[in-house]
């Protein structure tokens, strides 16, 4: 595996969650949101094609975060 790719899971109901880690200094970050993909009964349905489960990566949407919110959300997350 490439030291980009995460591997993760979600379950069903986990839409809209958070993909999160922790930073060099301990604080936790958000870095994507719980999109679309196989859920777990799917994946176990051998006789469905499995899809990706897949976040959309918050930093991309920082600026309408930003201007919703009222807020200043941090550029650089890790």
């Amino acid at each position: 595996l490439k030291l980009k790719v995460i591997i993760t899971g979600y379950f069903q109901g986990d839409s809209g969650g958070g993909l999160m880690t922790q930073n060099a200094n301990g604080n936790w970050v958000l870095l994507g949101v719980t999109s679309y993909g196989s859920d777990c009964e799917q994946l176990l349905n051998m006789s469905v094609k499995p899809r990706a489960q897949t976040f959309t990566n918050v930093r991309l949407y920082s600026f309408i975060i930003d201007r919703f919110t009222g807020m200043s959300t941090p550029k650089r997350q890790i």
